[in-house]
């Protein structure tokens, strides 16, 4: 590994004993310097000290920081710039070690390699995994034809990048298909991507819906996993917030989208047992020819027996799977503590709503080269409001004046006019937004609570457009 990479690595990718030996070593620093250092980490005042009075106060301070995707390279630079180069040399020193260098997760797949290496040569299909157990109601198709129909999967037919594989636009009798090629030489192990096309596989034939993503099949050629798909005209809704105005999506329209994507979650938790979608995004939002929307991307899905019981924890392949990307819609609760439920599920279509109302990216880069998460925004603007609120109803009051605040501040300029400086039910969709955002698990809106708001809102937006029209 280059030094460049290793400062590249992100702080949770660091092994346990290295880490142990640098929290030891802050944890001995006095109060005083230890501010100072996680001064540069922590802006809020009122974090700082909560952070300085825990126990364990550097390995909170880390774990924090890994989880908005701090990096080893930021580290080193803060320790050179405070001359604290004792604290340096541990993490460099670790840069030359093989444990180190290789993630963790990838450490598993590469042992497992190498004791698969004599059954592999006793028998050259052992690490081939069986095609997925519902071969019944999931078509298999000739690997020839996803290589003919994909032009041997040529860069110029590539219509898009996951965290598991690259997605081909693909022609095969005569009808347009996306193909998801997934990644062999993914950072992740690759057992863990094998995992995932199983799961998809299976998930995506069992659940059928409207909005869901119309799988039409699989392809195994050796070591190469295709998933197939009908093909998505309009792309994703992270794709339609960010294009340039003329292309925007209006507000009713963006409205539309999270009624049916809010129809397709709520279709998998009314389920039995419930099904945990695990990766709701923009991204993985797709739109039709008429911008229907259907949630595609089934790799981390998994089943909750109990909503009513504690959340269990998550998998190993939804821990190696939570990418940079998908981080920015996960609670606190699935980070810290890895607990899997149904309410993961409606945190991160929070964040959509966020991202819908405001045509920001869940995760950004602001001017300072720090991680911006979205997520935040509803508990930035909740904290500024939170004095004013006070006695029984102080949550609601709290959340009232954090979705005017999105509203007024934060609003995407393209749905604004001088006539109309806010949308009709913004306001709903804002309030909507931080019910879900609530960072405790157990107070959030069941699915079938924020599907009926938003249809309640498109009956009222119709409503309106009818009464304009009929005017007119």
């Amino acid at each position: 590994m280059s030094g460049a990479e290793f400062q590249n690595e992100f702080l949770y990718n660091l092994p346990a004993s290295v880490m142990n030996h640098f929290t030891r070593i802050m944890d001995s620093l006095s109060r005083s310097d230890w501010i100072l250092f996680a001064s540069q980490v922590i802006s809020d005042q009122t974090e700082l000290r909560l952070l300085e009075q825990s126990p364990r106060r550097t390995d909170n301070l880390i774990h924090k920081w890994g989880c908005r995707n701090g990096t080893v390279g930021e580290l080193l630079k803060i320790l050179e710039g405070l001359q604290w180069f004792r604290a340096r040399d541990i993490i460099l020193e670790c840069m030359y070690a093989f444990c180190i260098i290789v993630p963790c997760h990838l450490l598993a797949s590469i042992i497992s390699t190498i004791s698969h290496a004599l059954t592999s040569q006793v028998c050259p299909c052992a690490n081939r995994m069986d095609p997925p157990p519902l071969s019944s109601t999931a078509m298999s198709w000739p690997f020839e034809e996803i290589q003919s129909g994909t032009c041997n999967f040529s860069p110029c037919k590539q219509i898009g990048e996951g965290g598991f594989g690259h997605v081909y636009k693909a022609v095969m009798r005569n009808t347009e298909f996306a193909v998801k090629k997934l990644k062999e030489d993914s950072h992740l192990d690759w057992n863990v991507v094998k995992e995932s096309f199983r799961t998809e596989v299976e998930k995506l034939s069992q659940y059928r819906h409207p909005n869901i993503m119309d799988f039409v099949g699989y392809s195994i050629e050796g070591q190469t996993y295709c998933l197939i798909y009908v093909y998505m005209p309009k792309g994703s809704l992270e794709d339609r917030l960010r294009c340039e105005d003329s292309d925007a999506l209006s507000w009713s329209q963006r409205v539309n989208v999270l009624l049916g994507t809010a129809k397709a979650i709520q279709y998998l938790h009314s389920s039995s047992p419930a099904l945990i979608h695990g990766d709701i995004k923009s991204s993985n939002i797709l739109l039709g020819d008429h911008l229907e929307p259907k949630l595609g991307d089934f790799g981390l899905a998994r089943f909750c027996r109990n909503p009513n019981k504690t959340p269990g924890k998550t998998s190993t392949v939804a821990q190696t799977a939570t990418v940079r990307g998908t981080l920015a819609y996960l609670p606190e609760e699935y980070l810290k503590d890895g607990q899997l439920g149904v309410e993961i599920d409606i945190y991160s279509f929070g964040v959509v709503m966020l991202e819908v109302l405001t045509g920001r990216q869940a995760l950004e880069v602001n001017g300072q080269s720090r991680t911006v998460y979205l997520k935040d925004l509803v508990n930035e603007e909740e904290d500024d409001g939170r004095s004013f609120s006070k006695g029984k109803h102080s949550r609601e009051l709290s959340y009232a004046y954090a979705a005017e605040n999105i509203c007024r501040k934060h609003l995407d300029p393209r749905l604004m006019s001088k006539d109309t400086p806010s949308p009709h039910g913004s306001m709903e969709i804002s309030q909507l937004a931080c019910q879900c955002l609530d960072r405790r698990r157990k107070k959030r809106p069941r699915m079938t609570e924020v599907g009926e708001s938003i249809q309640m809102l498109v009956c009222l937006l119709y409503y309106d457009f009818s009464r304009v029209f009929l005017l007119n």
